[in-house]
């Protein structure tokens, strides 16, 4: 007799957090969703991290959930670029907090990783360490030509054709060059 899965309580509220911005403040794939969609983005974005959040989003969102529905959701090319969309302005947002929180870090000579901030800090601003490399490239040509039976005979005959002695063109054909 097999186990049934233990049902889940619902971890987060499926009440709306988010506030879907103006049409005109919208990045191109924002604006190429319908109005629901654009609620699941945005409520995905800002929403609680964890188990349940995909589906607090969706039904948040004004979705019935079901799994079907939040496959083809998520595989859904246009979601996709629109949670790249807001994700990247948010990681820009959040830059300024980063620079911030390293100035502080820098600033503070008890702090354990003042030296990482400053050097991070160095880095970014233009004074990155410098290093020179200099490298030597030799290049060494060698012929290598292999004088088969056939090729022998297509020398003599092309050597005849020219007015050539074929015996000497072979012979000049089959001398070993020296490695």
């Amino acid at each position: 007799m097999s186990k049934r899965p233990r049902p889940r309580p619902p971890r987060f509220s499926a009440e709306p957090l988010a506030r879907v911005p103006d049409e005109e403040s919208l990045g191109p794939a924002m604006r190429a969703l319908n109005s629901m969609q654009r609620k699941f983005v945005m409520e995905w974005a800002v929403g609680p991290i964890g188990y349940g959040a995909k589906t607090r989003a969706l039904r948040a969102a004004g979705y019935k959930y079901t799994e079907a529905r939040a496959g083809q959701l998520w595989a859904n090319p246009r979601i996709q670029a629109a949670l790249l969309e807001v994700g990247g302005k948010r990681l820009r947002l959040d830059a300024f907090t980063a620079i911030r929180t390293v100035r502080q870090i820098a600033n503070d000579p008890n702090h354990r990783d003042q030296l990482k901030a400053c050097l991070a800090l160095l880095d970014r601003g233009g004074w990155a360490t410098q290093s020179h490399h200099t490298l030597t490239v030799e290049h060494a040509q060698e012929l290598v030509v292999v004088a088969t039976d056939e090729i022998l005979q297509r020398i003599a005959t092309l050597a005849e054709k020219a007015g050539l002695n074929p015996v000497l063109q072979i012979e000049a054909a089959k001398v070993d060059h020296p490695e």
